[in-house]
């Protein structure tokens, strides 16, 4: 059986070790140099406490030292490791942190009901679908959502006011971003519209990387399928009341609903009485299907029209 280092050890520095404890003892010096260099200090100042000299007494006495100091050392390599351990775990913790944070979660909205559909997104931003319109963004573990949206279709947006985080919506031809307001984003097959209702928006073409600023309510934007932006103002009332499954002709112009609909539902009206176009309207039209429109349009102005 092999024996004890600390034996050894006690033999070598008494100069009674053998041939085979020489080896061992030597090889331990290169491998714990500070260790070996503690316990051979032990060993003399144990030995010199003793008059006369005892080989017997000195080793023994150099046995309780190297078994003091070898405690001590233990526990100073074990809060070593502890350290090491906590630094490995707490890098570990937050690399997992980390990754679990670049990780997202999709979540999405359709409204495949013949209703309005609201929607609560996690920062308090409200938005109200239309029919067969969606909506889409994407949350990491924790949560976070980044105001960042994707939709299709016709939205009502009221977003959150947030100096530090603006808010986008994207449709693919078009990004629309904010800080806090109120406006409208339309998707259609020619073009997509945004209309303001309440404080300020930046348009932005995705194809050409044009831009505009709107900022009164009322104003519009156009952007059609070849990236193009055309801004005007509309009639705010009869541009927002979508969102009560009505259109309300309340002082407003069949010029201005002739627009109406060629804007909001990509449909072109065509009036061929042109002394037609200033008449005032008043009254309003379920907004389900755009014919039902045009059909109350032909009602009101007692002639035939034709759409394409």
């Amino acid at each position: 059986m092999k024996a004890p280092i600390e034996n050894i050890l006690a033999s070598y520095f008494a100069g009674e070790a053998s041939a085979d404890q020489i080896v061992q003892a030597e090889a331990f010096r290169k491998q714990h140099p500070k260790e070996f260099a503690a316990w051979e200090k032990a060993f003399h100042q144990k030995v010199f406490e003793n008059k006369p000299f005892d080989v017997e007494q000195s080793k023994q006495r150099l046995l309780e030292a190297i078994k003091q100091d070898s405690t001590i050392i233990r526990k100073r390599r074990l809060n070593s490791w502890v350290r090491v351990a906590a630094v490995f775990i707490g890098l570990m913790l937050v690399g997992s942190a980390l990754y679990f944070a670049s990780q997202t979660r999709p979540i999405s909205y359709q409204n495949s009901t013949a209703d309005l559909m609201p929607v609560t997104l996690p920062d308090g931003t409200e938005v109200t679908l239309d029919k067969n319109a969606t909506l889409s963004y994407k949350t990491n573990f924790w949560g976070s959502f980044h105001r960042a949206v994707n939709m299709h279709g016709r939205a009502f947006f009221h977003v959150t006011k947030d100096a530090a985080h603006p808010f986008n919506v994207s449709t693919g031809e078009l990004t629309v971003t904010v800080l806090g307001t109120q406006f409208t984003v339309n998707e259609l097959n020619k073009h997509t519209q945004v209309f303001l209702t309440e404080g300020k928006v930046r348009v932005e073409s995705e194809q050409t990387k044009s831009k505009f600023v709107i900022t009164k309510p009322g104003e519009q934007v156009i952007v059609d399928k070849s990236g193009k932006l055309m801004h005007n103002r509309v009639n705010p009332a009869l541009y927002a009341s979508w969102k009560s499954n009505k259109v309300h002709f309340n002082n407003c112009t069949v010029k201005e609903v002739v627009q109406f609909l060629d804007d909001s539902y990509g449909v072109e009206v065509n009036i061929t009485d042109k002394n037609q176009l200033d008449r005032k309207l008043y009254g309003s039209a379920p907004t389900d299907d755009e014919q039902l429109i045009i059909n109350a349009l032909s009602q009101i102005l007692q002639t035939d029209i034709e759409s394409k």
